[in-house]
């Protein structure tokens, strides 16, 4: 689906890093948790390719969706001039989101750095439900909006003293076969998210994960996105991301490569 979305707020929330909301009548009511839309970031200094972005917010009643990215190419540079009342040209809702379920009582959410922006949306649907572990390497963001939603947080980083020293994985193993969540969301590095299907596996806890490749067309056909997965019904190694994904069952993604 196409559609131009009229940019309602843009707010910087991290060294490099912004938010911006945007008014859709179309695509908000169509997405869904995981999901991503392919914006036409601008043709300044020849940013004609679309750029994929992870639906950090999906309000249906207001008709607004949000993303929450990093500054760090051409296309980003264009993006973060945007302002209130600027227009810019979508597709989407693209690729296969989250299972969500309405009677879980119990789930984690593992998110790494800019992982963490599909897995806002999982935050605010299941509420105090959601025991939140996040890694960042150095400066967290979204906290405060996250604590809206839930009060079980953890944050790790690897550099300062805005968290715990460490990795967000640490000590996971141990937390969860002791009170072991229905099921785990997962977005990050994919290191983390390996480590994070390891130890689902090995506790036998469902688990999904939101793979972070480099994208091309965002509708399946360039094949830039490929991953290495053993869906149902697949005929061959490979799966498209931007199609298939971005979110497999851990069992689904071959980790090993």
């Amino acid at each position: 689906m196409e559609e131009w979305l009229r940019v309602k707020s843009h707010r910087q929330i991290g060294n490099k890093i912004f938010c911006m909301a945007m008014e859709s009548s179309k695509i908000s009511q169509m997405a869904h948790s995981g999901q991503f839309i392919h914006l036409l970031c601008g043709k300044e200094y020849g940013a004609l390719l679309r750029r994929p972005f992870s639906l950090s917010s999906i309000d249906k009643k207001k008709q607004e969706i949000s993303i929450i990215y990093r500054v760090q190419g051409k296309g980003t540079q264009s993006l973060c001039r945007m302002e209130e009342g600027d227009k810019i040209h979508a597709l989407g809702p693209l690729g296969q989101g989250f299972f969500l379920n309405p009677t879980y009582k119990n789930i984690a959410v593992v998110g790494g750095g800019m992982g963490i922006a599909p897995l806002m949306e999982i935050i605010k649907y299941y509420g105090g439900r959601a025991r939140v572990y996040l890694g960042f390497g150095e400066q967290p963001i979204e906290i405060e909006e996250i604590k809206k939603y839930t009060g079980e947080i953890s944050i790790t980083v690897e550099k300062g003293n805005l968290g715990k020293k460490g990795f967000v994985t640490a000590g996971l193993a141990e937390q969860w076969k002791e009170k072991p969540p229905e099921i785990v969301y997962s977005c990050g590095p994919r290191s983390m998210m390996k480590e994070v299907a390891s130890i689902c596996e090995k506790l036998d806890i469902s688990c999904q994960v939101s793979m972070e490749e480099r994208m091309g067309c965002g509708v399946g056909a360039c094949l830039v996105c490929s991953c290495k997965t053993k869906k149902k019904d697949q005929k061959n190694l490979y799966s498209r991301v931007c199609k298939e994904g971005p979110v497999y069952w851990r069992e689904e993604v071959i980790w090993d490569e």
